[in-house]
């Protein structure tokens, strides 16, 4: 749930939240032409990108990196 997310987010950073967050209002960014180099950006989001990395690292590597950072997915709950 990406409010419920936001919000714990939020709340660890000490900063308060709003569902307004969560929408990006195109014509009220002041600097639109940050994101004209990203076609991506534009278009709604593709979880098939959040899953590349199975695909494009080596097993050996998964389980190297998965070593080092096993106490911050823990810690995270990832």
């Amino acid at each position: 749930n990406q409010a419920e997310t936001c919000k714990r987010l939020y709340h660890f950073l000490g900063c308060e939240f709003s569902n307004d967050y969560l929408f990006y209002k195109r014509q009220a960014d002041p600097y639109q032409q940050r994101w004209d180099w990203i076609p991506e950006a534009s278009e709604p989001f593709n979880t098939k990108h959040a899953i590349k990395w199975k695909k494009q690292m080596s097993l050996d590597d998964i389980d190297r990196i998965t070593k080092l950072t096993d106490w911050f997915i823990e810690k995270y709950q990832y």
